[in-house]
């Protein structure tokens, strides 16, 4: 009986691919959302501008769920 090679038609299943590029991207934005933030929200407070403070509060959500996503990496 005939045995073929199927060697060629072979390869290996990665199932965990490198996201270590998407996550160091990931965490400096992490790190100016944050600073962002703050500086929002310190401003907003020396100004007494409830703008600045309602967005910077809100920033703070979008770094939260960037935590996540950081956590999930």
């Amino acid at each position: 009986m005939h045995r073929s090679d199927d060697s060629p038609f072979r390869h290996t299943y990665n199932f965990v691919p490198d996201f270590s590029g998407a996550e160091r991207r990931t965490r400096i934005v992490i790190g100016i959302t944050a600073v962002m933030m703050v500086l929002e929200i310190a401003v907003g407070l020396v100004s007494h501008s409830m703008a600045l403070l309602a967005d910077g509060w809100h920033m703070s959500t979008h770094v939260i769920a960037f935590l996540i996503t950081a956590m999930a990496y």
